[in-house]
């Protein structure tokens, strides 16, 4: 326990801090939602939208049928944004989960205690686990709290609860493989001063294949092998994604989990 004691009290600085912005600018965001139903608004919106290249409006997830003026399209359009800066925070999670110690010079305390290795990288992981998943627990509730608090459409609450809810389950699966891809990255580089380049660097490569793959048709089949594309939550709501993609995603969390453990018990750690 003294492990995930130290991993908790390392990061919950952070994770209030990403949690509260993230959080301010979805309610932020939502509370512009009202602006949207006015006739000048709703009039400017289509004309504008159905000038665009189809193209265009395929890359930046607009072509869907949930309109801006929708409160879950506008939301849907809005939280693609916020998705792809929770990828980064999970992956930096990841990343900097077992380089921390070597880099700071605690490593020698932690191999001190009567703990394996395995012990020391469970419980580390683990407890970025639950840090993921109290942020993305606040920001689902922020998110449902201001939709209906700003919606001026009277759609159905049980419909809001669901498409939400779906959104924020697929899209945890998604930031769960960032946090388990970084964690297998940790036991390879060999600052945490590279983990949040190493972090933006892999989020931002992986969405704008996405974008690739939606601007050119010959490269299509990047659009599936990019997480990011696939957790945007027009396509979670519009069925674009596929099942086969989710049992993949699920396979990739314990494959690189089991090779975190691994590399970690036979890695010559500097002490």
């Amino acid at each position: 326990m003294i492990v995930s004691k130290i991993e908790w009290r390392l990061n919950k600085k952070s994770l209030f801090i990403w949690m509260t912005v993230m959080g301010l600018l979805i309610v932020l965001f939502m509370a512009m939602f009202p602006s949207m139903q006015s006739k000048g608004i709703k009039e400017l919106l289509d004309s504008q939208l159905d000038s665009l290249p189809q193209n265009m409006l395929v890359a930046f997830n607009l072509d869907s049928k949930l309109r801006l003026t929708n409160p879950i399209g506008y939301f849907s359009y809005v939280m693609q944004y916020l998705f792809i800066g929770s990828c980064i925070y999970s992956a930096m999670l990841g990343s900097a989960c077992l380089i921390k110690e070597e880099s700071e010079g605690t490593i020698e305390f932690l191999l001190s205690q009567p703990v394996s290795r395995s012990s020391i990288a469970l419980q580390k992981f683990l407890t970025n686990f639950v840090i993921l998943l109290i942020f993305w627990l606040v920001l689902a509730a922020a998110s449902l709290g201001s939709i209906i608090l700003f919606d001026t459409t009277e759609m159905d609450f049980g419909e809001i609860f669901k498409d939400v809810g779906l959104v924020f389950s697929k899209e945890f699966l998604i930031l769960l493989f960032f946090l388990s891809m970084g964690f297998l990255l940790s036991t390879l580089i060999k600052s945490s001063s590279q983990s949040v380049s190493l972090s933006l660097g892999l989020v931002l490569l992986l969405y704008l294949l996405g974008i690739l793959g939606d601007l050119q048709e010959k490269l299509s089949f990047l659009k599936a092998i990019s997480p990011v594309n696939q957790g945007i939550p027009n396509n979670i709501l519009g069925g674009n994604d596929s099942n086969a993609f989710w049992l993949i995603l699920s396979a990739g969390v314990f494959l690189c989990i089991g090779g975190a453990l691994i590399i970690y018990q036979q890695k010559d750690l500097k002490v």
